[in-house]
C-alpha cells in the first residue's frame, strides 16, 4: 500500500515538478516509510523556493535527527526560535522532541553545550521547559533538571520553570529537592496548583503527612473540584488506612468528574479496604466501562471477585489479561494470591517471581511474596520481602503491619508488636468504628479515664482480653477503665471483670452515639494494643488457665446435664467455621473426618458446632448412632455464648479448629485441642498458644492435609482423660 502511494506521487511530481506541495506530499510519504534520506532532498529544494516555510523547516530537522546528525538538526531548529509557529502548543512540543532525538545519541557535554545555545536564542523560557518535559518523558531526569535550571539563570523569577523543576527533581527521586522548587514556584505565584501537588506528594515521600495533609486542604480552597487534587488526597488519606475520609474525597471528585476512570478505580480499592466488596465491585466496573482496554483495571475487578470467592470468574478474568499482556505484573499477582489461597504454594511462587522479574519496583507483588512466605513458615524471608515492599511503596503501613506477623511467629514479640501497632493507626487491623480521643501512647494514668476500643472479631477480642488484668494492675492501676466488646461476650466480660465499665461495642459504631460513649475520656485505646503494653516478652505472659468467669449457676446446671448422659467425661467438637470460601478452607475438617475421635470408648461428645450443622449431624447419626449428641434444642450456639461459656466450662474437653469456638473454650480454661495451619503467629514462636494455658495446639503446614491432626489428637486424648480404644459403634 505505501509502496502503491509512493508511486502515485512520484507520478504527480513528474507532471508537476515545480509544484511545492507534491514535493511536500512526496516527501512527508517517504518519512512515513522510513526513508528520511530521500525525503530530506526534497525538503531542501522545496526551502531553497520558500526559505520561511517554517513547517518544512520543523520536518527537515526531524528526518536530521532520525539521521543522527544532530549537529545539523540544532543549528536548523534553532532558526526557529522566536518564530511565531511555536506560539502553538503543539509545535512547541514537537520542536522540543525532534531536539531531544537530535541530541540522544550526543556526548553529554554536547547535550549541554547544545541546552546552553538554546538558552541564549530563546526569548522566553517556554521552549527551554518544554525540552525539560521532553528529556523527563524519556527518562532523562538530569537533563530536563539541567533545562530547567538554564532556564532559571536567565529568568529567574518564573514559577513554572520552579514547578517544572520540582516536578522533574520529585519523579528523580530526590523529594527534598522537590520541596525547595515546589516552595520557590508557590512564594513566586501561590495559585500554582501543580506546585503544590508537587510539595504535598514530595512531602508523603518525605513521610511528612500532616504537612502534606495541610497542602492539600489549601490547594482544594483554591481548586475546591479538582480532581488532581481530590484524588492525590485521597490516595494519601488511603495509604495511611483513613478509608472513610478518603472515599468521602473520591465520592466528590466523581460528582464533578464520573467520567475520570482512575477515580472510580482508586474508590474500588478503598472500598475493597473496607471490606464493601460489592459495592468495590460497581466502582471498577464503572472504571472499565470508561477505559474497557484497561488491564489494569481487570486485575482488580479479579482482586474483587477473589476476595467475593467468585474464584472461576476472576482466572477467567485474568487469563484475558495475560493472553493480551503476558507480561501483566499485576494479573500475574493476582493469579498467585489465588493459587496460595488454593494452597498450591509452588505455583503461586514461580507467578510471583514472574511478576517480580517484571516490575521489581512493585510494592504489592513483594508484599504477596512475603504473605507466600509467611504460609511457607520461611518467615526471614518473608520479613525480607515485607522490608522490599517497603522500600518500594514508603507510604503503605501495609508493608510494616504484615511484616509484624513474621517478627510475632518467630518470637521476636518486641519487635512485632511495635510493627503491629501500625495497623491500628492505620485502620488495618478491622477496627469496629474510629475513635475520636487521642490515642494513648504511654501517658500517666492516674486520675484519667481510658476508653478500650473493641476490633477484629470475637475470637481476636477474646485473645487480647487474656492481657486486661494484667493492664488494669499495671499501667491502667490508678485510671477508669471502659471497655465495649462484642455483644455476644459482654455478660462473659463484665462478669470477668467486675472492676471494668463494659458495653456493647454495637451501639456505638457511628459517630453520634460514639462521641456520647467516649464523652470523658481522657485517652482510647484499641484492645489489640493490649499485648503491645504488657506482653513485651514471653516471661510476661501468665500461667494462670482460664481468665473468663461463667455463670456459676449455669455451670453447675450443664454438669448435671452431661451427668445424666452417665459417668464418661463428655468432649465437645467443632470441625468449621461459619465463614467458608477458597482461601479459609483449608483451616477446616468434615466432620466425618473427626470419627477416629469420637468413637473413642469410655467418652462422650457434644456437638458446639454453631451455624446450621443439622444436615451433617444427622448424616453422622446415621452412620454413629449415639456418639455425639446434639444440644440444638437446648442451647444457641452461635448468639448465646455467655450460656457457650457455661457448657464449656462443664465439658472434660473440647476439640476444635482456630475458631470462636476453641477461643472461648481456652478462655474459660477447658482443655482445649485446636488442629491448626501453622505454627500460627498467635503461638510467638513456641509450640503452644502462651495467651491460653489450657489451649494445646496441632498445627501442620499451609496446604498439607489438615486431617492428619486427627489421630495424634485422638492418642492426645487417650493420654491425658485415660481413655480406652476405638469404640464398637
Amino acid at each position: 500500500m505505501a509502496d502503491a502511494l509512493l508511486i502515485q506521487l512520484r507520478q504527480q511530481l513528474r507532471r508537476q515538478p515545480k509544484d511545492a506541495n507534491a514535493k511536500a506530499a512526496l516527501a512527508d510519504a517517504l518519512v512515513a516509510a522510513e526513508r528520511d534520506r530521500e525525503a530530506e532532498k526534497l525538503y531542501r529544494d522545496i526551502l531553497r523556493q520558500q526559505p520561511d516555510r517554517a513547517d518544512l523547516r520543523l520536518k527537515l530537522g526531524a528526518s536530521l535527527a532520525r539521521l543522527g546528525r544532530s549537529g545539523e538538526a540544532e543549528r536548523l531548529l534553532l532558526k526557529l526560535i522566536g518564530h511565531s509557529v511555536l506560539d502553538k502548543p503543539e509545535v512547541g512540543d514537537l520542536v522540543a522532541n525532534v531536539l531531544v532525538t537530535a541530541w540522544s545519541k550526543a556526548k553529554e557535554t554536547q547535550v549541554v553545550a547544545g541546552l546552553a545555545r538554546l538558552q541564549k536564542a530563546a526569548p522566553t523560557p517556554d521552549i527551554l521547559l518544554r525540552v525539560a518535559g521532553a528529556f523527563a518523558a524519556k527518562g532523562q531526569a538530569a537533563m530536563a533538571a539541567e533545562a530547567c535550571n538554564l532556564a532559571l539563570d536567565r529568568w529567574p523569577e518564573h514559577a513554572e520553570a520552579f514547578a517544572r523543576l520540582g516536578q522533574i527533581l520529585l519523579a528523580s527521586g530526590d523529594p527534598e529537592g522537590a520541596v525547595l522548587a515546589a516552595e520557590k514556584a508557590l512564594a513566586l505565584d501561590v495559585s500554582r496548583i501543580d506546585a503544590r501537588m508537587t510539595l504535598a506528594l514530595a512531602m508523603i515521600h518525605l513521610s511528612h503527612y500532616q504537612e502534606a495533609e495541610e497542602v492539600f486542604k489549601d490547594a482544594i480552597l483554591l481548586e475546591p473540584e479538582s480532581a488532581e487534587v481530590l484524588g492525590n488526597y485521597a490516595n494519601m488519606l488511603y495509604g495511611l488506612g483513613r478509608n472513610g475520609e478518603a472515599r468521602l474525597l473520591l465520592n466528590r471528585a466523581l460528582q464533578h468528574h464520573p467520567g475520570i476512570a482512575n477515580l472510580h478505580s482508586l474508590l474500588a480499592v478503598v472500598l475493597m479496604r473496607m471490606s464493601k466488596f460489592d459495592e468495590a465491585l460497581a466502582a471498577i466496573d464503572q472504571a472499565i466501562s470508561l477505559d474497557p482496554a484497561s488491564d489494569r483495571f481487570a486485575s482488580a475487578k479479579a482482586d474483587c471477585l477473589l476476595e467475593l470467592d467468585r474464584i472461576d470468574e476472576a482466572c477467567a478474568l485474568l487469563d484475558t489479561v495475560l493472553k493480551r499482556t503476558p507480561d501483566h505484573a499485576a494479573a500475574l499477582c493476582s493469579l498467585a494470591r489465588i493459587d496460595t489461597e488454593r494452597g498450591d504454594l509452588e505455583k503461586a511462587e514461580e507467578l510471583l517471581d514472574r511478576a517480580i522479574a517484571i516490575d521489581p519496583g512493585r510494592a504489592a507483588s513483594w508484599n504477596n511474596l512475603g504473605v507466600l512466605r509467611k504460609r511457607q513458615f520461611r518467615h526471614a524471608e518473608a520479613v525480607a520481602a515485607f522490608e522490599e515492599a517497603g522500600r518500594c511503596a514508603p507510604l503503605s503501613p501495609g508493608a510494616l503491619y504484615n511484616k509484624s506477623f513474621s517478627l510475632l511467629g518467630t518470637g521476636r514479640l518486641a519487635e512485632g508488636w511495635d510493627h503491629y501497632e501500625v495497623g491500628a493507626h492505620a485502620n488495618l487491623r478491622h477496627g469496629w468504628r474510629v475513635t475520636f480521643k487521642p490515642i494513648w501512647s504511654g501517658e500517666p494514668l492516674a486520675g484519667k479515664h481510658l476508653g478500650l476500643i473493641a476490633e477484629q472479631g470475637i475470637g481476636d477480642q477474646v485473645m487480647f482480653l487474656s492481657c486486661l488484668e494484667d493492664f488494669a494492675k499495671g499501667p491502667g492501676v490508678e485510671a477508669k477503665l471502659s471497655l465495649e466488646v462484642h455483644p455476644k461476650i459482654r455478660r462473659l466480660v463484665a462478669r470477668s471483670f467486675p472492676d471494668i465499665e463494659v458495653c456493647d461495642a454495637l451501639q456505638t459504631p457511628e459517630k453520634p452515639s460514639a462521641a456520647s460513649f467516649e464523652s470523658d475520656f481522657d485517652y482510647a485505646m484499641y484492645l489489640g494494643s493490649l499485648p503491645v503494653v504488657v506482653r513485651r516478652n514471653l516471661e510476661d505472659f501468665s500461667s494462670a488457665v482460664g481468665f473468663l468467669k461463667a455463670d456459676p449457676l449455669r455451670v453447675d446446671h450443664w454438669r448435671k446435664r452431661l451427668a445424666a448422659l452417665g459417668p464418661e467425661p463428655v468432649i465437645g467438637l467443632c470441625w468449621r467455621s461459619m465463614l467458608l470460601h477458597t482461601g479459609r478452607n483449608h483451616w477446616y475438617l468434615q466432620l466425618e473426618d473427626l470419627a477416629p475421635i469420637f468413637t473413642l470408648s469410655g467418652a462422650r461428645f457434644v456437638s458446639l458446632q454453631y451455624g446450621d450443622a443439622r444436615e451433617e449431624l444427622a448424616e453422622a447419626e446415621r452412620r454413629w448412632p449415639g456418639r455425639i449428641l446434639s444440644l440444638e434444642d437446648e442451647l444457641d450456639l452461635t448468639d448465646d455464648l455467655d450460656e457457650v461459656a457455661a457448657l464449656n466450662a462443664a465439658l472434660a474437653a473440647v476439640v476444635a479448629p482456630n475458631t470462636t469456638c476453641s477461643v472461648l473454650s481456652a478462655g474459660i480454661g477447658c482443655p482445649t485441642y485446636e488442629f491448626t495451619v501453622g505454627p500460627a503467629w498467635c503461638m510467638l514462636g513456641t509450640d503452644r498458644v502462651p495467651f491460653f494455658p489450657s489451649q494445646k495446639v496441632f498445627d501442620y503446614p499451609y496446604g498439607t492435609p489438615l486431617v492428619q491432626a486427627v489421630p495424634v489428637i485422638r492418642d492426645a486424648l487417650r493420654r491425658d482423660l485415660g481413655l480406652a480404644g476405638d469404640s464398637d459403634g
